[in-house]
């Protein structure tokens, strides 16, 4: 297996744990908690925030795990035509930018609650 074709697998792997792990917060199954979720004072001061932003921000995390997986499925057949280093670099680019955006999203809409 050449080396892009393992990074395209591990991005992709990465785009199903971002969508795994946000899922249970855009479903509004995780309490108030110090660990696990979009914890600021804002959030864990009041149950009803706490679990709007979560649900904002799982949304907005999951649709950057979608972006990732789609990005890491088109480019399988791109690399042929791509050096390594431009396959990973898009790949890179399109993962950090899409949870880059979701994280910032998620702030600007905690800002209206």
């Amino acid at each position: 297996m050449s080396p892009t074709t393992t990074a395209l697998l591990i991005c992709a792997g990465e785009g199903l744990l971002i969508i795994a792990l946000c899922l249970p917060l855009a479903l509004q199954k995780i309490k108030p908690n110090g660990l696990y979720g979009f914890r600021t004072p804002k959030t864990l001061s009041n149950e009803k925030i706490w679990y709007e932003a979560n649900r904002i921000a799982g949304i907005d995390l999951s649709i950057a795990g979608v972006l990732t997986i789609f990005t890491a499925i088109a480019l399988f057949p791109l690399s042929a035509f791509l050096t390594d280093k431009q396959t990973v670099t898009v790949m890179v680019i399109v993962t950090i930018g899409s949870l880059a955006g979701a994280v910032i999203h998620s702030f600007f809409a905690l800002r209206k609650l």
